[in-house]
């Protein structure tokens, strides 16, 4: 499936038009696991079959495009045949019974599950969010967790080899957001797993130390059943 927000992709939008075409080829050939045969001949015939005047040549120069401007995608060789691999598919494709790739995984990950901070730790933070937080999951609440998750990656990233938060995958940070937000608030907003993030980027992984960030998000997350409870205790009722 294709993500109609590629069509706002700064990247994709950098790509000329053949390449564009060849990169949205790509996707419709890659398997489950986000992996296709990379050989140049064999995408010109699958992409390009009616274009006689576009060669062999000129695939490998878009495939070299795409590569140097679009980050999610990894070619890669073994035994001398050649593959690509999208290295964010499971964000954006979700299977409900996908099969097992039939080709060998990208240097480094062959023998492994593809990792979650690529799969399912992503899928895993959205259902975590559906199921601790009421109203509906849109596409916004969606793209603002990946920010989240993704923006924690550039933070450890930074860290020294020997800091104790640089193990720590984006995804899982968020779900830890997310969860001290609901023992805190019950039902947190993102701006308060924002503020808990922001807070743990300074402190520390799951750090308990006090952060006016966190108390002002705090004051913001009340739900109209807090405030109910809030003005009957006020009335001197209890509710």
């Amino acid at each position: 499936m294709l993500d109609p927000n590629i069509w706002e992709d700064e990247n994709f939008g950098a790509l000329t038009i053949s390449a564009r075409l060849l990169f949205i080829g790509m996707i419709s050939h890659a398997d489950d696991e986000g992996i296709g045969i990379g050989s140049a001949k064999v995408l010109k015939r699958a992409v390009f079959g009616f274009d006689e005047h576009i060669s062999d040549e000129i695939v490998e120069a878009l495939m070299q495009e795409i590569v140097e401007k679009m980050p999610n995608v990894l070619y890669y060789e073994v035994e001398g045949r050649q593959y690509f691999f999208f290295k964010n598919w499971k964000r954006y494709q979700r299977l409900h019974s996908p099969t097992p790739t039939k080709y060998p995984l990208p240097p480094g990950l062959n023998g492994k599950e593809l990792p979650p901070s690529a799969s399912d730790g992503y899928a895993n933070v959205m259902t975590q969010w559906s199921n601790s937080v009421p109203g509906m999951m849109t596409s916004s609440i969606a793209d603002e967790l990946y920010r989240m998750i993704e923006d924690w990656n550039v933070h450890v990233e930074k860290l020294a080899w020997e800091h104790p938060d640089k193990p720590i995958q984006g995804y899982e940070a968020v779900s830890e957001a997310i969860a001290e937000g609901v023992r805190s608030v019950s039902h947190p907003n993102l701006k308060y797993v924002q503020a808990i993030l922001k807070s743990w980027t300074l402190n520390g992984f799951k750090s308990r130390k006090a952060s006016s960030v966190v108390e002002k998000a705090k004051k913001t997350t009340l739900t109209a059943e807090d405030l109910l409870v809030a003005k009957g205790k006020r009335r001197g009722n209890g509710l």
